[in-house]
């Protein structure tokens, strides 16, 4: 017989047949990254040094989720399985490569990046994940830092936009310390032990909390928006520049836990549509700003709305699919896209 303490810190095993859920969470996010990067033009103005946001820009908010999700799918896929580390280098070797071939388009790799330092990092994370003592510390340390302390900073912002003190004969005050900051995206990691977490969990998160973490998280990320950018006087990332905040971390949390509950069968068109589009993530990533870029040169386009936005990135999505299809096809090639 196991000990109550021990039987928390073991692992529940994913099965080896594919989640479909968790596909279903990779093509929204990839949706999202491409709906952020289409190039959205109007993102609100300041009336007498106040930051309005846009219609455009609350929009994007919500793809402040985005990658963080996609942190969330890698460590609920591989916190729960037993990998070796031949396997895992093996997968951090090929995106490597990837990132190497793609450098030469001016490809935007930094995710790529980080996913290979989780890589790198699993065999030592996994066995922080199992011993619930070293998970907990180590997730306490990253929400902490950086997450609670870009909220920190925020509300700094708002009741002593003026702070500052002396320390050691130096000055410290909201002009000189990091007003944001990703920890070099080590962020990524709490996002990793948290996807784990919520897959390892046998009862569901219940949608009104999922509802209510979204609620928080937006509010959170457009209180973000508009405090860091009346601030500086320019207009805040309210997607990139909030990966690494309590917004987007509740938010993230919610869509995932929500979309998670989705039960797809493989039967089910839905799931046979899924399942088809298995591979067709990565290749998304790989080609959307190329894409976009073509699309802008081509039609000459200088502005561009929410509506259009959207259209363009279904589209998009489309076009990277065939070339995933395509690829596919082609021996060596269709296996550095089956990360």
């Amino acid at each position: 017989m196991l000990t109550k303490e021990k039987q928390q810190s073991e692992s529940v095993p994913i099965s080896n047949k594919r989640v479909l859920s968790l596909d279903l969470i990779k093509l929204i996010s990839a949706f999202m990254v491409v709906f952020y990067h289409t190039g959205h033009k109007d993102l609100g103005y300041f009336v007498e040094g106040v930051y309005h946001c846009s219609i455009e820009q609350c929009l994007l908010m919500i793809c402040s989720s985005s990658i963080p999700m996609f942190f969330m799918v890698n460590g609920a896929l591989l916190l729960n399985k037993d990998y070796s580390n031949e396997k895992i280098y093996n997968k951090a070797g090929k995106v490597a490569l990837l990132v190497f071939v793609w450098s030469v388009v001016d490809f935007p790799s930094w995710f790529m990046k980080t996913l290979i330092v989780l890589y790198l990092l699993y065999p030592l994370l996994k066995k922080v994940y199992n011993k619930s003592k070293y998970r907990t510390a180590l997730m306490t340390l990253l929400f902490v830092f950086p997450f609670c302390y870009n909220l920190g900073i925020v509300f700094l912002k708002i009741i002593a936009p003026d702070f500052s003190f002396t320390l050691f004969h130096y000055n410290i005050s909201l002009e000189v310390i990091p007003n944001r900051t990703g920890v070099f995206t080590m962020y990524s990691v709490l996002y990793f032990m948290i996807g784990g977490i919520c897959v390892n969990n046998d009862k569901k998160t219940k949608i009104v909390p999922c509802i209510l973490c979204i609620i928080i998280g937006y509010l959170l990320v457009l209180l973000d928006v508009l405090v860091s950018s009346t601030y500086s006087q320019e207009i805040q990332d309210a997607v990139n520049g909030c990966f690494p905040t309590m917004g987007a971390l509740f938010i993230a949390y919610g869509l995932f836990n929500i979309i998670r509950r989705v039960n797809i069968l493989d039967s089910s068109k839905m799931g046979r549509l899924i399942t088809r589009t298995n591979y067709v993530v990565l290749p998304i990533y790989l080609f959307h700003m190329q894409i976009i870029r073509y699309f802008y040169i081509l039609f000459n386009i200088k502005e561009i709305s929410a509506v259009v936005a959207f259209l363009l990135t279904l589209m998009i999505c489309i076009i990277c699919s065939l070339i995933a299809k395509v690829m596919q096809k082609i021996p060596y090639v269709k296996e550095l896209i089956r990360i």
